[in-house]
């Protein structure tokens, strides 16, 4: 028996206790099924598509669980493309357990995670980079990660995927076509239009992947390692961003040992900021491992705000150690140089900013407050450098595996460019071209395989 011909079942609200919770009943029949549970004025299944019925929910002796308001969804017009029903009860984990608990007893099967958005796009109503696009829709947690979900949920990345495979289409068909009539000499595709024409996809290609390092900020967030020397203020900043007093603060040298992290937001953007420990020489083994937390923070940070203080000699020192950090194999985004305790010296600036570098310098005063928006309109700035001005107006690429697909296209596409540049056969610059709309088939879900669909469904909550 196909699984997915089940009819299967699952709360699609948040554990705990709110006004309402619902679960989803959808499969073939699913309209029908309900009616075993549900006593309304009227059986659902003579019930119009997208109409909601008040009526009991009851269990296989016939005792009353809830009053319910039950919604029916028809096929196709419903979210799996299958007969839907949702019943609303009252909220609550007891009421929709049991509810559930009904449904299953009655023959449905429990919904494995992301099996109804799974179903969405076997049943072709969404491709593959929208049915992502759901789960993104869901964790998201700023404006900006929000705003790029929705656009991809519209469609508006797989209409660009779309319209470059076709563009490869039209010019494959044509090469394999002047195949059929090499042996009588006929040209149908000039080689200098196969070679615009190829540059100009890896153009729109190489756009998008470039997109991917914008977009994983907007969808992950923005890491920022407070880095410095101990005492410079460190836990200090991150409680004042915080506007709440997050980190301990003390005069002694080398309070903070461990890493912490909280979150904020932005300008619509979500930033993950760390407090790490001091850098200095020690030999106390714990300070040793915050130190080593440090760099590997550091390392792995978008964004490194190295922390200093007002002083000639210090931030020489200073700036040394942010140049061997930035060497050292770190792969932050950028960094920004913060001069705190500036309400000690209000007119000291650094004597060759940035060491001559082209990296922002901010001065800020936890005492009084001076710079910090200074420094939330940097941390922004560095974040959204090279992006588009929104994501309202291009695709734009969230997705590790849609980045990985891009680029497989991308290089099938360079060997296609060369072969038609050395006056290879059309054969060889046809197969390129195959694999490279094989390539972007993989990103909406024209070319995939059960594993692939099993890894990204599994990372669904089970109700979606």
């Amino acid at each position: 028996m196909n699984p997915q011909d089940d009819i299967i079942a699952a709360i699609v609200t948040p554990i705990g206790e709110g006004g309402i919770s619902v679960v989803r009943v959808s499969g073939r029949g699913a309209v029908e099924f309900s009616c075993q549970r549900f006593r309304g004025k009227s059986p659902l299944a003579q019930a119009a598509s997208h109409t909601a019925h008040f009526g009991l929910f009851t269990d296989r002796n016939g005792d009353i669980i809830d009053e319910v308001v039950s919604t029916v969804f028809k096929a196709p017009h419903s979210y799996t493309a299958e007969d839907t029903v949702e019943f609303s009860c009252h909220g609550g984990m007891y009421i929709s357990r049991r509810i559930l608990g009904s449904l299953i007893e009655s023959g449905a099967r429990p919904a494995e995670p992301g099996e109804f958005t799974r179903r969405a796009f076997l049943n072709g109503r969404i491709d593959l980079s929208q049915a992502e696009a759901v789960a993104d829709l869901i964790c998201s947690r700023s404006e900006r990660s929000h705003r790029v979900s929705v656009a991809q949920l519209q469609g508006k990345l797989s209409g660009k995927i779309a319209d470059l495979r076709e563009n490869l289409l039209n010019l494959c068909s044509l090469l394999e076509l002047e195949l059929d009539f090499s042996e009588e000499g006929i040209e149908l595709a000039d080689k200098s239009n196969i070679n615009n024409s190829l540059a100009s996809v890896i153009r729109e290609i190489t756009g998008l992947i470039d997109s991917y390092t914008q977009g994983r900020l907007y969808r992950d967030g923005v890491r920022v390692a407070l880095v410095g020397r101990p005492n410079v203020g460190k836990s200090s900043i991150l409680n004042t961003l915080l506007s709440d007093n997050r980190a301990i603060v003390t005069d002694i040298p080398g309070t903070t040992r461990d890493t912490i992290q909280e979150s904020l937001i932005i300008d619509g953007l979500l930033f993950s900021v760390i407090d790490t420990a001091g850098l200095r020489k020690s030999e106390d083994k714990v300070e040793l491992e915050g130190m080593l937390r440090t760099k590997q923070e550091a390392d792995q940070a978008d964004i490194v705000a190295f922390i200093s203080e007002p002083d000639d000699k210090l931030i020489h020192e200073d700036l040394q150690g942010l140049s061997s950090l930035r060497n050292g194999g770190s792969g932050q985004r950028g960094c920004i140089v913060v001069v705190n305790k500036i309400d000690l010296k209000p007119d000291w600036r650094v004597k060759v900013p940035n060491g001559g570098g082209d990296i922002p310098t901010v001065y800020t005063s936890v005492k009084t407050g001076f710079g910090f928006e200074r420094l939330r309109s940097c941390m922004v700035e560095l974040s959204c450098q090279g992006s588009a001005s929104g994501t309202e107006s291009s695709p734009m690429i969230t997705n590790e595996r849609h980045a990985r697909s891009l680029i497989n296209a991308r290089e099938c596409l360079v060997r296609a460019q060369e072969d038609s540049v050395e006056g290879k056969s059309n054969e060889f610059i046809a197969i390129n071209l195959r694999q490279a709309m094989d390539s972007l088939g993989e990103v909406i879900g024209l070319v995939t395989n059960e594993e692939v669909l099993n890894n990204i469904f599994a990372r669904f909550c089970i109700g979606k």
